[in-house]
């Protein structure tokens, strides 16, 4: 049970990096995986932008899965609300 509790915390920690260099305007993110219903893993990103609220929450029972759906889905909804500060590397692997 530790160990789950470490690996989620890394991956919360990677995700949270990643997205402070792919979104750099955004004043606040913060990112929360746990464990949800049915064994399924639950991901929530909440990113505070130019006084907008971006929120995307992504259930998987691959951790992998619900990380990157996450990433993904935030990613776009970050496109549509701010088209003028996208950059190239966006979806950058």
């Amino acid at each position: 049970m530790l160990n789950a509790k470490k690996e989620i915390k890394d991956f919360s920690n990677e995700l949270l990096q990643e997205l402070k260099e792919k979104l750099p305007e955004a004043d606040e993110i913060k990112v929360v995986i746990a464990p949800g219903d049915h064994g399924q893993f639950k991901s929530k990103i909440h990113v505070h932008l130019n006084r907008r609220y971006l929120h995307v929450e992504k259930s998987s029972y691959s951790l992998d899965s619900a990380i990157s759906n996450a990433k993904k889905a935030m990613l776009r909804q970050y496109e549509k609300c701010m088209p003028k500060f996208i950059h190239t590397n966006l979806y950058a692997a």
